[in-house]
């Protein structure tokens, strides 16, 4: 199962009452709000909240249950019990209106993929314009001197001996912006 980073529910989806119930409770939400200051047990969250241990059990459940939290981590007691230690999922769970629910491109809209695209073309042109390529031998790659015949292969070399291209940079980062807005443009104008 993969863990989403990025959840959208509709409002009359079973899952988005599911969680809504869950942050509904006080005492959900007071637990929660301490797992988020960092992991516990459920003796621990009992202790600090002053909860009964089947009131923290019960709202655990109820958390995990509702992709809130989960349990990261585990130890033993003296007496050999496992003790499970608990914390926020991290992702965000968004609940919107079923005429809302739609994909992440149209949540986020033109004012955030916009400066998202121009920052991962300029940072693939930077990339590539911090580059050197170094011809050798695939004997002399491997160690030994060079032999007629040999292959040549072409290696990337990044690093402070590397040479900066500032045209490399200005082609590289206007053909991968140009590539992912025509995408982009693409992906809006098909609604």
């Amino acid at each position: 199962m993969v863990d989403e980073k990025f959840v959208v529910f509709s409002m009359k989806e079973e899952k988005a009452k599911e969680i809504a119930r869950v942050i509904q409770s006080k005492k959900a939400k007071a637990i929660l709000d301490l797992l988020a200051e960092g992991r516990r047990t459920p003796s621990e969250i009992s202790k600090e909240l002053s909860f009964p241990m089947s009131t923290v059990q019960f709202n655990l459940d109820l958390l995990r249950a509702a992709g809130l939290i989960k349990a990261t981590a585990k130890r033993y007691s003296k007496k050999g019990r496992e003790i499970k230690y608990y914390e926020p999922a991290k992702k965000v769970i968004v609940l919107a209106p079923e005429t809302a629910k739609q994909g992440i491109i149209e949540m986020l809209g033109d004012k955030v993929i916009l400066p998202i695209i121009t920052i991962i073309s300029l940072a693939t042109g930077l990339l590539f314009g911090f580059k050197k390529i170094v011809q050798t031998t695939a004997t002399e790659f491997a160690g030994a001197p060079a032999m007629e015949g040999a292959k040549t292969l072409s290696l990337l070399e990044v690093g402070p001996s590397a040479s900066f291209d500032l045209g490399v940079v200005i082609l590289i980062t206007a053909l991968v912006f140009g590539i992912l807005a025509g995408i982009y443009l693409a992906y809006k104008s098909r609604k």
